[in-house]
């Protein structure tokens, strides 16, 4: 009676080691956080991407580093960058994501940038939620860098 109830609890702890690890990558790889805010273009995504570009390289104190290329259809994928803004002695960096947006009953071509983190880097504030301390102001600067300078000439 003793072995069966020792065999017993050493399956369910094999059991949960073995598939523990995958249960937690999945969860780990799964969870996003929502865009702090998202800006529309009617842009083509290339035409955005080089709107974005030109803006940047038009201000020294701006810097623009793609990161990433996420999802699985090669015509629907999301393009990832930080851009870094320089303001006096004040470093910020700023985690955007821009692609196609999908609009099934909207025949306009319509592409995003979504703001994903805004952080202060030199007094550590920021993050990637609204509620974190200083993303309202954060928002606002890039909103002033970025946002109205691109629609200065883009139409939105």
């Amino acid at each position: 009676m003793k072995s069966k109830r020792i065999l017993f609890i050493g399956l369910i702890a094999g059991t949960v080691g073995f598939f523990g690890p995958f249960a937690y990558f999945v969860g780990g790889v799964s969870s996003v956080y929502d865009p702090l805010k998202s800006y529309s273009y009617s842009l083509t995504k290339d035409e955005l991407e080089q709107r974005l570009i030109q803006t940047i390289k038009a201000n020294p104190n701006l810097t623009f580093h793609p990161t990433d290329t996420t999802g699985t259809d090669r015509s629907d994928l999301d393009y990832h960058a930080d851009i870094l803004i320089k303001i006096g002695i004040e470093e910020y960096e700023f985690n955007i994501k821009y692609n196609k947006e999908s609009r099934l009953c909207d025949n306009k071509v319509k592409s995003e940038i979504s703001l994903i983190g805004a952080f202060d880097i030199g007094h550590k504030t920021g993050g990637y939620i609204p509620e974190a301390p200083g993303v309202d102001r954060l928002i606002n600067i890039f909103e002033k860098a970025i946002i109205e300078k691109l629609s200065e000439n883009t139409s939105r």
